[in-house]
């Protein structure tokens, strides 16, 4: 399947730097012993008024792309219930480092909201913390995926 994708953020209006981060590239994995593709998108917002929302942001993009491609790779036959829990497990991850970073750093109280996308086989997997919503955008529409 062939994709086409964009990936933008913007500081908005009130902030004086932008505290987003995000990834959207596509990756492989050996399942069922041939190479399977596919794409991921991870959109994290830092907070504003809070510190280090860029830092967490960041960190968030990063650590879940890890562990989404070192996960997603372990599978052999992927299913949805597979995918989708490796998908919250990630997410889960996430929150307790950024969390644990922020309580023993400078960094205290820092967050991030984050949307992820796995597109595999025709196929979406969302999983969402926070605010921030997913936007698809179709022939004919463009509609908000909220968690």
């Amino acid at each position: 399947m062939m994709y086409r994708y964009y990936g933008k953020t913007d500081r908005g209006m009130r902030r004086i730097k932008n505290e987003d981060a995000y990834l959207v590239e596509m990756q492989s994995a050996c399942m069922r012993g041939e190479e399977r593709h596919y794409l991921l998108a991870i959109v994290a917002d830092g907070l504003g008024g809070h510190s280090a929302g860029d830092v967490a942001s960041k960190m968030c993009v990063q650590h879940l792309s890890d562990y989404i491609h070192v996960k997603i790779g372990m599978l052999e036959y992927p299913e949805k219930e597979e995918i989708e829990k490796r998908l919250e497990e990630g997410m889960e991850l996430m929150h307790a480092k950024i969390k644990a970073c922020g309580e023993e750093s400078r960094y205290w109280r820092m967050g991030t909201t984050a949307t992820v996308c796995l597109f595999y086989r025709e196929k979406v997997y969302i999983a969402h913390a926070g605010r921030l919503q997913g936007v698809f955008a179709g022939e004919t529409r463009i509609e908000a995926v909220n968690g």
